[in-house]
């Protein structure tokens, strides 16, 4: 094999084949496509299967590349005529034709064979983009009148300038597109197989963009030498093969305008009118580009971005910077400035940073952080937009400027390296300039964020100066009082102070809402909706959370870290509404996320909490361990002190539903003295206080004494009836129920179901139910059993058997009915014959059974209905909709 037959490879494009040959019952096929996208190539195999298949064929190019195009009139009539059917066209010197140009001899003679002849033929025009206006209304009227075996295959850079509309409305059309011609990473692996590693392959594959010229260049340049690694910072568009092939083929034959326009506009990543124009200094840009990308596939619009922005491939954008680099570097850096200020100008920070870096100007970057805002940046736009711009300022620029030092501490918070940052605000407290007001504002906002990092609580003290300096900001500084609010919202929370922290949170949504602040208000939405979870109020929370995901899938999708939370919190209240396929899944990915970025000790409780709750459910024990050794990682990594007490009780409870005797004991004495604690810094607030109490209380329940158990839940439930939350006081309730029946007491197990029942009879939430799994069903079930319905709203009753029929995995909850839940089948079916109003001897008659065995039912429904008459079972037979009624 020659060298030359080992650089060039033909690949086989059976997809597009088959889509030619399935649609050549169509009178035209459009292969529309700039230079260097394997038009001729295809073409020519579709020909050559064609002659395989007995079709004849004939081949047209109006290339001029060797001279004048050949004739089509000439070409066609080679074509047609009877003598030779098949086998592509000779050049032929150009046939003389009157102007009339359709009213030749020839034309006629060729219609006039098209309309005799029965074979089916089909003819390849290549290049079309070239035809003359003559040839062009020729190949018009032929589309059109060359009958129904007759097929034409354009094959053309641009669009046919002749209508389609008609045709296209018919379904006779075929097109092929740019997007259709570009190599998959299929074609670009078999392509480039054994010339580059694997590796390269897809690297290439992204670089080129599908461009099949770009890709054969690479192969032949390949051969003989080290191929090019993209990876390592090497330039595929200036490589010479690709380089000569881009100057020759599309640089060349721009405008002298043109050319200058890309040359002076290559260092942008992305280019619209306006920027160019301020580059130039020039008013003609628009223009320029509109031309451009209407006649070139390497300049396009650029998807994704806000208004109309352009990109160059690429290929053609390194073949740029290579000829750019000859105007010297002075030149070169006033475009990188002109092109700084512009985007500064226009809201694009970071890239006006970079733009001023290439000038060899980081001093300007900082400056433009600065008069952005700086740490202000992160607190309005989230911190990966601030992360973006510090990353490109030297380390020692950053140190020199305390307001720059400070928004790297922020930074480092968000990114969960608390130490670090405590390093840096010490610093700039140490030599902060008391009459830096802006330093100052800074100071207080970044103190906030590390008071909730940090995992600790605030003292009194600390709570009340956080409170005036909220209350005493002047108010043009509408961001730091919407923060000062914001963390108020979050401390009184942490204190049990719920109506302060509502109306802390509203008077921060206000603010946040008044300067279009999207990014706080997501976070205003979270804590706003955890008031609303522990008061009971399941529907607000449910649409704050739907809001709050709302919000980061239109502004935020790029942020990782504000997704996991949004799913962490939406998880929280779809467990509470039994929404759960798939839900694990998703919580364990947004855990791991927030692991690695941005959280606290709330949203760590409410993932972790929602795995464990569905584990439980399930009575998937290892599973559980397993989420909390990775919390405990979590903690020891990231010196979270507070959640590291919260994590205790979830073990506490894990070991007691587990029935790991030893491991509970152990864990409920460690829980006993946190309880006991008296030092302010590790007393347990009130949600831990909580949570603590109602796992001692479950470990009573199992290891101790049920009076003990009771003792603790009533405490629990006093204190939440006292604050209004709705939320522990529900678990208290349901725990109840548990310990009564195992402790055989009915009327408290009937009085807490009651309780539990009407705590939540307005709202369609079953989580707390559902996540006690069998041992709440069947202590619900038995309640009702042995206490009767009569003392139950039918509201209540219907809520219950909801929730039996979902823990039993019933298909059609719309079904459930509390009777079908606390009587067999056989009472059920005897109960229906009391609400029809038969007497016992009718009803023995109809199931074949004796009157005293139907008796025997009868009491049994009696006394699992808590009725006793005939009249009123039948009554709430009927109210149930079973009968006649």
């Amino acid at each position: 094999m020659t060298e030359s037959q080992q650089r060039t490879q033909i690949i086989s494009r059976p997809p597009l084949l088959r889509r030619f040959l399935a649609q050549r019952h169509r009178k035209l096929t459009l292969v529309e496509a700039p230079a260097g996208y394997g038009k001729t190539t295809l073409m020519k195999a579709w020909m050559k299967q064609l002659e395989a298949d007995g079709i004849a064929t004939a081949w047209v190019s109006f290339s001029t590349e060797d001279g004048e195009p050949d004739n089509l009139f000439e070409g066609l009539l080679a074509h047609l005529s009877p003598e030779d059917r098949s086998g592509p066209v000779s050049k032929g010197p150009p046939m003389a034709t009157k102007a009339a140009g359709l009213d030749t001899e020839a034309a006629r003679s060729i219609f006039r064979v098209l309309n005799d002849t029965g074979q089916r033929s089909c003819i390849f025009i290549d290049d079309f983009h070239e035809a003359s206006p003559l040839d062009t209304d020729f190949v018009h009227r032929l589309t059109q009148q060359g009958g129904e075996r007759f097929h034409v295959v354009l094959g053309t850079r641009e669009a046919p300038r002749f209508p389609l509309a008609k045709l296209r409305i018919d379904n006779q059309v075929c097109d092929f597109g740019l997007e259709d011609l570009k190599f998959d990473r299929t074609e670009t692996g078999q392509l480039l197989s054994g010339v580059v590693s694997e590796d390269l392959i897809e690297t290439y594959f992204v670089y080129s963009e599908g461009w099949v010229a770009a890709l054969q260049l690479l192969r032949q340049s390949a051969w003989g030498s080290e191929p090019i690694d993209l990876r390592k910072g090497s330039a595929f568009g200036q490589h010479s093969d690709i380089a000569n092939y881009l100057n020759e083929q599309f640089f060349l034959q721009l405008s002298d305008d043109q050319r200058s326009f890309l040359l002076d506009t290559a260092h942008l990543r992305s280019v619209n009118g306006d920027l160019a124009d301020h580059i130039r200094e020039r008013s003609d840009s628009w223009r320029i580009l509109s031309e451009l990308s209407d006649s070139h596939s390497l300049v396009f619009e650029h998807p994704g971005e806000e208004g109309l922005w352009y990109r160059y491939h690429q290929l053609l954008r390194d073949f740029l910077i290579k000829k750019q680099k000859l105007f010297g570097e002075a030149a070169l850096s006033r475009l990188h400035i002109r092109a700084a200020e512009w985007l500064y100008q226009n809201n694009r920070l970071s890239s006006a940073i970079r733009h001023a870096n290439r000038a060899g100007a980081p001093e300007a970057g900082a400056r433009m952080i600065l008069d952005a805002g700086g740490l202000q940046i992160g607190i309005r736009e989230g911190s990966l937009r601030l992360a973006a711009c510090m990353e490109q300022i030297p380390l020692g620029l950053v140190n020199n400027s305390p307001r720059l030092s400070i928004a790297r501490a922020y930074l480092l918070l968000k990114g969960a390296r608390v130490q670090e940052a405590i390093l840096h605000i010490s610093e700039v407290r140490r030599n902060a300039d008391p009459m830096d007001e802006a330093l100052t504002r800074e100071l207080v906002m970044v103190e906030a964020h590390l008071r909730l990092y940090e995992d600790r609580y605030l003292s009194k003290a600390q709570l009340s100066a956080l409170e005036h300096t909220a209350k005493t900001t002047p108010v043009k500084y509408q961001l730091m009082r919407g923060v000062l609010f914001n963390f108020l919202c979050v401390f009184y929370l942490q204190s049990g102070q719920l109506k302060k922290a509502w109306i802390a949170g509203e008077s921060a949504m206000a603010l946040y809402q008044d300067i279009d602040a999207v990014h706080l208000q997501f976070f205003m939405y979270l804590h706003l909706s955890v008031i609303d979870l522990d008061l009971g109020r399941y529907s607000n929370a449910l649409e704050a959370r739907q809001t709050a995901c709302d919000v980061t899938r239109e502004h935020f999708s790029f942020d990782p870290a504000l997704l996991a939370l949004a799913d962490i919190f939406y998880g929280e209240i779809a467990l509470e509404k039994n929404e759960v396929d798939g839900l694990e899944k998703r919580m364990s990915v947004a855990l791991e996320q927030v692991n690695r970025s941005e959280a606290w000790s709330e949203a760590f409780l409410a993932g972790y909490q929602t795995c464990l709750a569905l584990c439980f459910r399930r009575g998937d024990y290892r599973t559980a361990i397993d989420y909390v050794a990775r919390a405990e990682a979590m903690i020891a990594w990231r010196d979270m002190w507070r959640f590291s007490r919260q994590i205790k009780m979830l073990q506490l409870e894990l070991a007691v539903r587990s029935e790991q005797e030893s491991e509970a004991r152990r864990l409920a004495s460690a829980v006993r003295t946190m309880l006991a604690e008296k030092d302010h810094d590790k007393t347990l607030r009130w949600r831990g206080n909580i949570v603590a109490r109602l796992a001692l209380a479950r470990f009573e329940a199992r290891y101790g004494t049920a009076d003990e158990a009771f003792a603790i839940i009533g405490a629990v439930e006093k204190d939440c009836e006292a604050s209004a939350l709705v939320r522990y006081r529900l678990r208290a309730r349901i725990l109840e129920v548990m310990v009564a029946v195992q402790s055989d007491d009915r009327d408290r197990a009937a009085s807490a179901l009651k309780s539990a029942l009407a705590l939540v009879r307005n709202h369609q939430f079953v989580g707390a139910f559902l996540n006690e799994g069998d041992a709440f069903a069947d202590a619900a079930r038995q309640t009702v059993r042995q206490t009767g319905v009569t003392g139950y709203s039918k509201e209540e009753l219907a809520f219950l058997a909801r929730i039996l029929w979902t823990h039993a995995n019933a298909s059609d909850v719309s079904e459930a009915t509390i009777l079908a839940e606390i009587l067999t089948e056989r009472e059920l079916a005897v109960l229906r014959q009391l609400a029809e109003g038969h007497s016992n001897k009718v009803i023995a008659r109809h199931f074949s059974l004796s009157e005293p065995t139907v008796k025997f039912h009868v009491k049994n429904i009696f006394c699992k209905l808590g009725v006793n008459s005939r009249k009123m079972a039948a009554n709430l037979a009927i109210s149930h909709g079973l009968g006649a009624g």
